[in-house]
């Protein structure tokens, strides 16, 4: 069998393409650094940008704190929320998550244990997680919330309450999801969200925590701001995670326009839909909803139906990708992991296909995509697909 994560040189679709605010939408924004000669350490711009941010998200007890990359805002909230290793040593985390995950559970000296997921959110399940052999020895568990899908909070709040684990919600493609569906967070939990280019609100490099408890934001900003507040005094571990004012400028142009930006998402996962439907196989596409805009997902019954998906559209040059290849327990070149047996991270990796998708992502392109998909599933026929069109 060919491997799962090929990918085309020079694809007549790409699976994405980012589209950050045009420069001459940038130059307001440029032109204040000159005046200011403030380049970092949280300058006027980004003091701006994070008020401007907590209104957005309603955010009225503790704060949203700025960070270079959602790496750097994951690293801090794990910080601020269960410090460096200590004698409960072991991290849990998905197998199915992007390996930025695990990079920033081995900065704080955790040791990740994977664990499976739940068939029905992609996620750790919080009550699975209770009854884990080696609870006892868990200082941190890093829940990710899968292509934006945001994981239940209460039921983790109360997770962390109960055993007195700290939770870290890895939310890093979830700034349209918790626009769109919004929701109180609890205030033991920081939620990251990542500004990568390649999600839906971007900024190049960039990322926030969200707290609601002013005690656990002053330690995020102190974790990710080397160890400072207020005062030239260390406390507490620490990294340089600040975002720079000029990454602070592209993030406040592209809020300027987040609203139009959302209206192209919105017609194109609606020309998602249409094509889909028109081609029979809109029960199989994953658009929006509860999904961030940064993705399309194809669900299929099989493996073997996705890998010939895969190259059916690769013929045609486009674009595919399983985003998180077949899960971390079987990177060969990173760990081995501690790790529980992985019966749906192995049968989903396989059989969860992103097709491309973005802001202005031609109608024609959208409907070739449907149809050589529709055509491959013609020779490859669908048994027993599980229904997950519209949310």
């Amino acid at each position: 069998m060919k491997p799962a994560f090929p990918t085309l040189p020079a694809p007549h679709i790409p699976v994405a393409k980012p589209r950050l605010p045009e420069a001459h939408r940038l130059m307001p924004y440029l032109e204040r650094l000159d005046q200011s000669r403030i380049y970092a350490n949280i300058g006027p711009v980004c003091q701006e940008l994070k008020e401007r941010l907590g209104k957005h998200f309603d955010i009225t007890e503790g704060g949203l704190a700025l960070t270079a990359s959602g790496s750097a805002a994951l690293v801090g909230a794990i910080l601020a929320a269960a410090g460096r290793r200590t004698n409960r040593p072991i991290a849990l985390c998905a197998s199915y998550t992007f390996v930025a995950t695990l990079s920033a559970i081995q900065c704080c000296g955790y040791d990740p244990h994977l664990a499976d997921i739940d068939p029905n959110t992609w996620a750790l399940d919080p009550d699975a997680l209770r009854r884990h052999p080696r609870l006892h020895e868990v200082g941190l568990v890093a829940v990710t919330a899968p292509y934006g899908r945001l994981p239940d909070l209460d039921a983790w709040a109360r997770f962390r309450r109960d055993t007195g684990i700290p939770v870290v919600i890895d939310a890093a493609a979830s700034f349209d999801v918790l626009e769109r569906l919004p929701r109180a967070i609890p205030p033991d939990l920081p939620v990251v969200l990542s500004f990568h280019a390649t999600k839906a609100f971007g900024c190049g490099e960039g990322g926030a925590v969200i707290c609601t408890d002013p005690d656990l934001f002053l330690r995020v900003i102190r974790a990710t701001n080397n160890g400072f507040f207020g005062a030239r005094h260390v406390i507490g571990d620490n990294i340089n995670g600040k975002m720079s004012e000029y990454h602070g400028c592209v993030a406040m142009a592209a809020l300027d326009y987040w609203g139009a930006t959302l209206w192209d998402y919105k017609q194109t996962a609606k020309a998602y839909h249409h094509a889909a439907n028109a081609n029979g196989i809109d029960a199989m596409l994953r658009v929006g909803g509860d999904t961030s805009y940064a993705y399309a997902l194809l669900h299929t019954s099989t493996e073997e139906q996705a890998i010939f998906v895969r190259d059916q559209l690769a013929a045609k040059g486009i674009d595919s990708r399983f985003w998180y290849g077949r899960g971390l327990h079987r990177e060969t070149g990173f760990g081995p992991f501690d790790c529980d047996p992985m019966p749906v991270t192995d049968s989903l990796s396989h059989r969860l296909l992103g097709l491309p998708f973005y802001a202005d992502l031609a109608i024609s392109a959208i409907e070739e995509i449907c149809k050589t998909v529709a055509q491959a599933m013609e020779i490859i026929p669908i048994e027993g697909v599980q229904n997950v069109g519209r949310p």
